[in-house]
C-alpha cells in the first residue's frame, strides 16, 4: 500500500504504459481496491488518477499498441473517469481482473 503513496518509489515511474508506467499502475490499484477488505487502496485512486491525466497530457505514447502505446493508455484513461470494471475485461489479460 505504501508504494501507491511513497514519492520516491513513484518516481522511478518513467513512461505512461499500460505495461510499466502510470497506466498500468493505475488500471492494478483500481484492480486491487476492487477486491480489497479495506479502503486504503480506493483513497489512493483519485490521487493516481490525477497522477496519470498529469503524465498523459505531458507525455506522448510509444506508438499505438496496446502495452505501450496510446491503446493501453486509453483503455486506462476510461477505467479513471468511471467507477465501475471495464465491461469488456480488457484487463483480464494483465491477469489482474
Amino acid at each position: 500500500m505504501a508504494c501507491l503513496s511513497d514519492a520516491n518509489q513513484l518516481s522511478r515511474i518513467t513512461d505512461i504504459s499500460l505495461c510499466h508506467g502510470w497506466a498500468g499502475l493505475y488500471q492494478t490499484a483500481w484492480r486491487a481496491a476492487d477486491e480489497a477488505l479495506i479502503p486504503e487502496i480506493s483513497h489512493q485512486l483519485p490521487r493516481l488518477a490525477a497522477l496519470l491525466t498529469s503524465h498523459a497530457n505531458a507525455g506522448r505514447p510509444d506508438g499505438i499498441g496496446f502495452l505501450g502505446g496510446a491503446a493501453g493508455l486509453a483503455l486506462a484513461l476510461h477505467s479513471a473517469t468511471r467507477d465501475t470494471a471495464p465491461i469488456s475485461g480488457w484487463d483480464a489479460c494483465l491477469l489482474i481482473a
